[in-house]
């Protein structure tokens, strides 16, 4: 008896990231199952179905889709399962259920890399698993289904890049550029999500070696990726109609946000709870104040995680939809939900291995 306790003990311990991470997605997955159950397609999904239905559509070339731009990565991935199950809600979702499984698989990997904490993994997967936005969306037939998963992709494909750690062999460069293209052709909001990836990366690497080292181990790479990138990107956004269509009412922007100018700390307090997106979870959004005050190894990097892959490329989104008249809505940065459920997770990483030290 004792010998099988001990087998189990060591199964356990040695398991135990991967164990988390299996339950939290498992139980991620029956909310998002669930969820799809209890629902039939809303307007918007019925609209983007009508844009699927019928004969396949060269994504080469430019056709209006449902979010009113050219960018075609939600019809092609998209099409061929609407070809095949017509109005089945079941069967419509499957590419969304997959890119979701990619995204947990893809938050399994980012941890393995940055935390050392079983209460950080925790932390995370259940961020993501409980999240309401994540949770409604993800199975939703419209791009934001997939919105996290480019921006996993893009986080855990850039440090690759920059980093010297990691050596590409071809096979690895070759799957990182078609991730990419990808990504940029997914959506507008892709090039922004990417750019600001790879800025991060890229600073946080200046901070351990000089910028000519860093430019002699990424510019080719990096300027093959740029041209291709850049020039699908305005293939597809050049001679773009709007992006939204204009409702025409007075004072749209902020109906469902408040204004920051009017009302700062409302403002702040609706975009923090929709990026955590679980009420039983919010006091975990209290690890974000100690990049700020522990002098930690790594929390320049933390608060520059922050500001550039959350704050910076949120505000972008916010500051077009002001240009344009367009409703200020939390699904249009759901692709940073998961990548701030990284950042609670590695700010409790470091403060546990903070305290650790001091006792030591």
């Amino acid at each position: 008896m004792k010998a099988k306790l001990d087998s189990a003990y060591l199964f356990l311990k040695r398991f135990r990231y991967e164990i988390i991470a299996v339950f939290f997605t498992a139980y991620g997955m029956y909310l998002r199952l669930a969820r799809l159950a209890t629902r039939e397609l809303w307007c918007d999904e019925l609209a983007s179905l009508h844009t699927l239905m019928g004969p396949f559509k060269p994504f080469w070339q430019r056709f209006n889709y449902t979010d009113f731009t050219y960018f075609p990565g939600e019809y092609i991935i998209n099409w061929p399962f609407v070809f095949l199950f017509k109005t089945n809600k079941w069967g419509i979702a499957i590419p969304h259920l997959l890119f979701t499984l990619l995204g947990f698989y893809l938050l399994y990997l980012i941890c393995k890399r940055y935390f050392h904490s079983i209460f950080a993994w925790i932390a995370t997967f259940a961020l993501v698993a409980f999240h309401r936005e994540l949770i409604f969306h993800s199975l939703e037939l419209r791009p934001y289904a997939v919105f996290p998963v480019l921006a996993l992709i893009s986080f855990y494909f850039s440090q690759e890049i920059v980093s010297k750690r990691y050596t590409l062999t071809l096979s690895r460069k070759i799957l990182i550029t078609f991730s990419f293209i990808f990504v940029v052709i997914f959506h507008v909001y892709g090039a922004i999500v990417l750019f600001f990836t790879v800025l991060y990366f890229l600073l946080r690497e200046s901070g351990e070696r000089d910028f000519q080292d860093i430019f002699k181990h990424t510019y080719k790479f990096l300027s093959v990726l740029a041209i291709i990138c850049i020039s699908l990107f305005l293939w597809y956004a050049i001679g773009s109609t709007k992006c939204y269509k204009d409702t025409g009412y007075p004072g749209i922007t902020f109906l469902y946000i408040p204004n920051p100018i009017l009302d700062f700390y409302g403002f702040m307090k609706s975009n923090l709870c929709n990026l955590i997106g679980q009420k039983l979870l919010y006091p975990l959004a209290i690890f974000l104040v100690f990049p700020f005050v522990l002098p930690y190894r790594e929390r320049l990097e933390q608060i520059g995680f922050l500001l550039l892959l959350i704050v910076l490329p949120i505000m972008l989104i916010f500051y077009s939809n002001i240009l344009i008249g367009y409703h200020i809505l939390q699904r249009q940065f759901v692709w940073a939900m998961p990548l701030f459920a990284i950042l609670i997770g590695w700010c409790l990483d470091s403060f546990i291995g903070f305290i650790r030290r001091g006792k030591t």
